[in-house]
């Protein structure tokens, strides 16, 4: 799974890297990389969850499709200021964000809560 999410994240982080050179924004480079592979972890740390017998199913699911949705809208941010312009991409990265954010809470909440 590891091997598989950082194929994807590099490839998806070289675009965003060229991005902002091509932009002229060369200061960026280091904080866009290291954020680009916090976040990536934070995804294989959720995904993890899938297969961890300590958490429920349901809870793990939420937290997996929270990550995910989370990622997705960081990455559509990171498209639309540093690659090309999406029609209507600030909306769809508040909704990416919004209900992975509500997904998040929500697998935590069932896993934790007593």
């Amino acid at each position: 799974m590891a091997v598989i999410i950082a194929l994807g994240a590099a490839r998806i982080l070289r675009r965003i890297i060229d991005g902002v050179r091509k932009k002229g924004l060369s200061r960026l480079v280091r904080p866009v990389s290291v954020y680009g592979m916090v976040i990536t972890l934070m995804v294989l740390s959720a995904m993890l969850t899938l297969n961890n017998a300590a958490w429920k199913a349901s809870a793990g699911g939420l937290v997996a499709l929270g990550a995910i949705l989370f990622y997705f809208s960081d990455i559509l941010l990171a498209w639309n200021k540093f690659v090309n312009p999406i029609k209507n991409g600030r909306l769809a990265n508040m909704i990416l964000y919004h209900l992975g954010q509500a997904a998040l809470v929500a697998g935590v909440l069932i896993q934790f809560a007593k």
